[in-house]
């Protein structure tokens, strides 16, 4: 749209802003754009230098016995990783680029070699069998937690507290014991309330931003498994949707509040609908879809790209799911994506028609 086109510049900004008094310093020109030339590289660029970063760890893997190598070498090499992270710097530049990938994947490998020696060793003492999961876990949460303070690179601080809690799942997916339902359930509420205070909070410091992605993307996952049937077809019946769906629908609905501002707002009408599609959602057991929707309205309320565009990518994979899921014929089925659209086509007509489609009247 041409007629809503204008053009700025920095220098142009600042006589503005000095002639109204707003800014006297000579210098803020040379700032803006000394600032400009080291905007750190687009999101694919990183996407590559970590899939470059982790080819060299394996490689790197390779070179040392994997579960022999001494826990001095890895820490070594750990050492090693934070020391090439310092000499980096922050300038975006070639120097900064090799320096930051061969930090990482000396970091990847430091970490992988000490989960491979520590875990035999912990193995040895805590385990009567000659391979635990539990063990190897138990090390790679240590190393994650010893590093996370003073190694800070976002694709470290997300990747390995991931790792950490899928390999969580898949031992408690493994080795129930006594209590699988308690595990399983117990483990997705800690992982949710958590993700709830570090999005949430306004308080929390961009340090753990990659941690509450981390936790989102293992949320994620645990989802899929309940949406997909998968837990099922592998004889594990005892683990049901509904209690994902029932802290899901809480969720929603007091993250609803929470965007709004106050929580006094939920007993407006537009909130109280919204509430009451949730609580919907959560009755005929849609965990994902839940989820989704909350990732939409977190990534709206926080003005995040990536929470927005995760809870957009995720819609139609759980629409999908949840159809495919349903213990009806394909009649049925048709008849029950028609009900739903025409529902939805209802929606849409009912809150254009209350004006509530226009951001003037949303906001007020």
């Amino acid at each position: 749209m041409p007629e809503y086109g204008t053009r700025h510049n920095a220098a142009g900004l600042l006589a503005a802003l000095r002639d109204k008094g707003l800014a006297r310093e000579a210098g803020l020109a040379d700032f803006i754009i000394r600032r400009q030339r080291e905007k750190p590289p687009p999101l694919y660029l990183n996407i590559l230098i970590t899939i470059g970063a982790l080819l060299a760890a394996l490689c790197l893997v390779t070179i040392f016995p994997k579960e022999d190598t001494p826990i001095v070498v890895t820490l070594a090499l750990i050492a090693s990783a934070v020391w090439l992270k310092g000499k980096a710097g922050d300038s975006h530049g070639l120097k900064y680029t090799l320096l930051m990938q061969s930090s990482v994947a000396v970091m990847i490998a430091g970490k992988l070699l000490f989960t491979g020696t520590a875990g035999k060793t912990l193995t040895h003492y805590l385990s009567d069998y000659s391979y635990d999961p539990w063990s190897y876990t138990l090390a790679l949460l240590m190393i994650t937690v010893l590093t996370y303070p003073v190694y800070r690179v976002p694709v470290d601080r997300f990747l390995f507290p991931f790792i950490v809690l899928f390999f969580l799942l898949f031992n408690i997916l493994e080795d129930f014991g006594e209590h699988p339902v308690l595990l399983f359930h117990g483990f997705f509420l800690l992982q949710f309330a958590i993700a709830s205070v570090l999005l949430t909070h306004r308080k929390i410091k961009s340090d753990y931003i990659p941690l509450s992605y981390a936790l989102v993307c293992s949320l994620c996952v645990y989802v899929l498994l309940l949406a997909s049937g998968e837990l099922a077809s592998e004889g594990i019946t005892v683990i049901s949707p509904y209690f994902a769906s029932a802290v899901l629908t809480g969720g929603l609905i007091a993250l609803l509040g929470w965007a709004a501002g106050d929580m006094a707002k939920l007993k407006t009408e537009p909130l109280l609908l919204a509430s009451t599609g949730a609580v919907l959602l959560g009755l005929i057991a849609a965990p994902g879809i839940l989820l989704a929707i909350m990732l939409l309205v977190l990534g709206y309320a926080r003005h995040e790209k990536l929470l927005l565009a995760t809870g957009v990518a995720l819609i139609p994979v759980f629409l999908f799911l949840y159809y495919y899921q349903l213990d009806l014929s394909l009649l049925q089925k048709s008849a029950t994506l028609a009900g739903s659209g025409a529902l939805l086509l209802a929606g849409r007509f009912y809150l254009r028609r209350r004006g509530w489609d226009k951001s003037r009247k949303s906001c007020a």
